[in-house]
């Protein structure tokens, strides 16, 4: 098996194929995490996609052509040290409150279905 880039080693693990290993993607790290991995010796110079050699890495956030909101709502205040922590974070990510998604939705996902 050879050395695979990221989009090979995607579409061979979509396509049930053999990639040469699991592929490693994240896509959000809170800001207050990292600042507190920076307090606990994760350095600064070296970006998170590097240093855990992800295949991709994105920050989520607010975009020019979606404004789909994917933060939580209500904001999260404080740490996740407790189950029932992690239960009041689940329910300020509940996918179908309407204050997530723009006024013109439905047109965006009209073009998306009417895409090429």
């Amino acid at each position: 098996m050879t050395n695979m880039n990221a989009r090979e080693r995607f579409l061979a693990t979509l396509r049930f194929g053999e990639p040469d290993r699991v592929p490693y993607y994240d896509q959000s790290i809170r800001e207050d995490t990292l600042e507190r991995w920076h307090r606990q010796g994760f350095p600064r110079d070296v970006s998170v996609g590097e240093f855990f050699d992800l295949d991709r890495w994105e920050l989520f956030g607010p975009r020019e052509d979606v404004s789909l909101n994917l933060y939580p709502i209500p904001e999260f205040e404080g740490e996740l040290k407790t189950r029932a922590d992690f239960e009041r974070l689940k329910r300020s990510y509940y996918p179908t409150s309407p204050e997530r998604y723009p006024h013109d939705w439905d047109d965006h996902i009209r073009c998306w279905r009417d895409r090429d």
